[in-house]
């Protein structure tokens, strides 16, 4: 019996690393990256023409031709918001262009080919240029990096106002009587106990490994019930 135990007590430990494994892999197989659509003053600057509204990402990998990610001329289009342009691209992508064709269409413009590709960074156009690796006659647009802030602004911009909050209600609940303190503090943590929203995380990858696990404990009995058998 102990053996039993052993066998399927294995083959689910096996499965859980297997699913846990997959599910990391997934979540690490896109970056995300953004770009600064260049002002007037610095495409007139370069002799360039207007950039637009558009932006296109163009990415490869390096040294694999036959890599089935990379994106043909002029690549797919990125979400633009308030002038900055926003993409997720394969993480195992080597290189990247931006340029101002909207999908399927012609660029004008475009970047150096960027090879220091940094998850949740910003690029913007140096006023520098470079020459064109495909054609000699014209330029391309050097850029520089760095963290892109925006999401750690707002996020900064909410707890302030968060707490600005709280002292509000800190306040308040001071200039009252203490048993209608007491008495509203109950109330509110009683409502707020009811109305709060349970949070299972993903439910899908505990699905998926639910029936992974469970489909590897069965195989396991079969087999012991077999080896059993046998003996």
């Amino acid at each position: 019996m102990k053996k039993i135990f052993s066998v399927i007590f294995a083959a689910a430990i096996v499965a859980t690393m297997f699913v846990v494994g997959a599910v990391s892999t997934s979540a690490a197989d896109k970056i995300t990256v953004y770009f600064e659509i260049p002002s007037t003053e610095i495409t007139d600057k370069l002799e360039y023409d207007e950039w637009g509204e558009n932006v296109c990402v163009h990415y490869w990998k390096p040294d694999d031709d036959s890599w089935s990610e990379a994106t043909t001329w002029p690549g797919v289009a990125a979400e633009v918001t308030d002038g900055v342009a926003k993409a997720t691209i394969p993480a195992e992508a080597g290189g990247l262009i931006f340029n101002n064709a909207a999908e399927g269409g012609s660029a004008s413009v475009q970047t150096a080919d960027i090879t220091e590709i940094v998850d949740g960074d910003i690029y913007r156009l140096t006023g520098e240029t470079a020459e064109n690796p495909v054609d000699s006659e014209k330029t391309v647009a050097v850029v520089a990096h760095e963290h892109y802030a925006a999401a750690d602004a707002t996020e900064s911009t909410e707890t302030t106002e968060s707490t600005e909050s709280t002292e509000t209600t800190e306040s308040t609940e001071t200039t009252t009587s203490t048993e209608t303190a007491e008495s509203t503090a109950t109330g509110t943590d009683n409502a707020a106990s009811d109305s709060a929203p349970v949070q299972t995380g993903d439910s899908s990858a505990a699905w998926v490994l639910i029936a992974v696990v469970a489909a590897s404990l069965g195989t396991a009995v079969v087999m012991t019930k077999k080896a059993s058998a046998k003996d």
